[in-house]
């Protein structure tokens, strides 16, 4: 019996461990300085928390305007959120998204099933840094390429 209960509270310590250990998932406050913005975009003071939801992460920002995001890493297609930001912006009608490796995970923008843009999301090897770099195609044709930077709090 004793065997049997080191052995679970191992699995239970690991298993802490491992999810503690994620790094996405924490509070991010914007770092306007670092960020690199389209010409007309202004930085909007910003914290993003980020926690474990539905088979990926949850991404919940303080400003209003930025609506919560649920990244469900398994690569199948889902319908847009209609109040989802970047979708508004390149006319998305859905998305799929995906870990890329430990640190980095890549969601795609689709327009009639046609690729329009993405939104790649990676923290710094050292754990202190989420970076979400944005490339895609408004339904105009304009070119939309931008970074947020956020610092680990």
């Amino acid at each position: 019996m004793t065997s049997l209960l080191k052995t679970i509270a191992m699995t239970i310590a690991v298993g802490v461990t491992v999810w503690a250990a994620d790094p996405f998932v924490g509070t991010w406050k914007l770092n306007p300085e670092r960020s690199k913005l389209m010409a007309g975009q202004r930085a909007e003071a910003s914290t993003m928390v980020c926690d474990v939801a539905e088979g990926g992460y949850r991404f919940t920002s303080s400003n209003p305007s930025i609506p919560q995001a649920v990244y469900r890493l398994d690569g199948k297609t889902y319908p847009a959120p209609a109040n989802a930001r970047v979708a508004q912006t390149l006319g998305a009608d859905e998305w799929s998204s995906r870990r890329l490796s430990a640190n980095a995970i890549e969601a795609i923008y689709f327009r009639e099933r046609r690729p329009v843009g993405t939104i790649r999301r990676e923290i710094s090897s050292d754990g202190r840094t989420f970076t979400s770099t944005h490339d895609g195609v408004r339904p105009s044709g304009e070119k939309v390429a931008y970074s947020n930077v956020f610092d680990k709090q």
